[in-house]
């Protein structure tokens, strides 16, 4: 199976490029800690917690024109006694066909964790034959008609090229469709932090450098501990190579092992933009950008500073649903005005204005923007 490379432009010999997988994707759904404890690993067959079942075996997909079919070396999630069955080559009455899950997410491809598949044996010497049940797939579709061997190229580069640099071309950014992991808007991941809204300044993010780091937040769909698909979030670093003229887009590697990765691993190739950045560090000596933040919350992280009276800062914890009233000071050009209780306002009414004892009743105390925006939300009269 010779092909010329689009990529390198060099001819490959593909015969011997068949991918396999040697684990199933969930054992990366374990924390690594437990992974020797909970896993019964074999080259065959792989047991969780002595009640999840796998076993490898091959999908072959025909290729136009050779002998031979193309095979992907994976694991299925089957029943426990057609896990024994299968061990033993389909023996003890095993049945042909025995129902099973894909438990390795396919480059390439929609999701393929989690597909169904007919297992059959093939004897005590070979890996039982897997073949995809949901005709609708386009794996099942290549399987059934066979492909090209251009195609059997495009599945295998992110192996034969893996490490390396390919030519940058056109941005291309990634999404959980067709890449199964995408980069999150900076937004969008502080969202999912109770809030928080701290960022690099916009100039900074705007000038990234070749040999600079940028945090990123990523979306993962990698396996859980059933072999099935499942959303991850983490947060990761980018090492910079290259960036458009006008800053407005970057690339990168990524400078992080994933913790339950699926197809994003680390080194491979990171399109961006300023709008994702969530962190930059400017050289590996240098302190990143949070450390230099205004405010640095304990639950929180880095954040814009922000002050309330005492008693709010103080007040009920969370998850108390009386309220102390909330009220901030007229300022347009503040995004979190200076805030304070019920109490603080009669006081400064009494007062007049904010005299001296008006102020030192209130006390004020230093807040993340974080905490300010769970303050006003839960202590503010309707």
């Amino acid at each position: 199976m010779h092909v010329s490379c689009p990529g390198c432009g060099e001819p490959h010999d593909l015969s011997d490029m068949q991918v396999g997988f040697d684990k199933p994707d969930a054992w990366f759904a374990v924390p690594p800690d437990e992974r020797e404890r909970r896993w019964t690993l074999t080259s065959e067959t792989a047991v969780l917690d002595g009640a999840r079942f796998f076993v490898r075996g091959v999908l072959e997909i025909p290729v136009s024109g050779e002998p031979h079919p193309y095979a992907w070396g994976v694991w299925a999630r089957v029943g426990e006694a057609h896990a024994l069955a299968l061990r033993d080559g389909g023996a003890d009455g095993a049945p042909e066909g025995v129902p099973g899950w894909l438990a390795n997410q396919l480059p390439g491809y929609p999701q393929t964790l989690g597909l169904e598949v007919s297992v059959h044996p093939r004897g005590p010497d070979l890996r039982p034959a897997f073949v995809v049940t949901d005709a609708a797939h386009p794996l099942a579709a290549e399987q059934r008609g066979g492909v090209y061997v251009e195609r059997v190229l495009e599945m295998v580069w992110p192996v034969v090229h893996r490490g390396e640099t390919p030519r940058l071309g056109e941005p291309r950014f990634a999404t959980l469709e067709r890449d199964r992991w995408a980069v999150r808007d900076a937004a969008a991941a502080y969202r999912d932090r109770d809030g928080v809204y701290w960022l690099p300044e916009e100039e900074a993010r705007r000038s990234l450098r070749p040999g600079q780091i940028a945090k990123l937040c990523f979306d993962l769909v990698a396996s859980d501990e059933d072999g099935r698909p499942a959303r991850h979030v983490e947060r990761m670093w980018v090492g910079v190579d290259h960036r458009a003229g006008d800053g407005s887009v970057y690339s990168g590697t990524l400078d992080n092992v994933p913790h339950n990765g699926g197809l994003a691993e680390y080194g491979m190739r990171v399109w961006f933009t300023p709008d994702h950045v969530l962190d930059i560090q400017t050289a590996p000596d240098e302190p990143l950008a949070s450390d230099r933040a205004p405010v640095r919350c304990d639950r929180h992280g880095p954040s814009f500073p922000a002050y309330v009276c005492r008693h709010l800062a103080a007040g009920p914890a969370e998850g108390v649903h009386a309220r102390l009233g909330f009220h901030d000071a007229e300022d347009p050009g503040t995004p979190r005005p200076d805030a304070w209780c019920d109490e603080c306002e009669a006081v400064r009414e009494q007062e007049g204005d904010w005299t001296e004892r008006a102020e030192a009743f209130a006390d004020p105390v230093l807040v993340c923007g974080a905490c300010y925006d769970y303050l006003d939300d839960h202590h503010r009269n309707a």
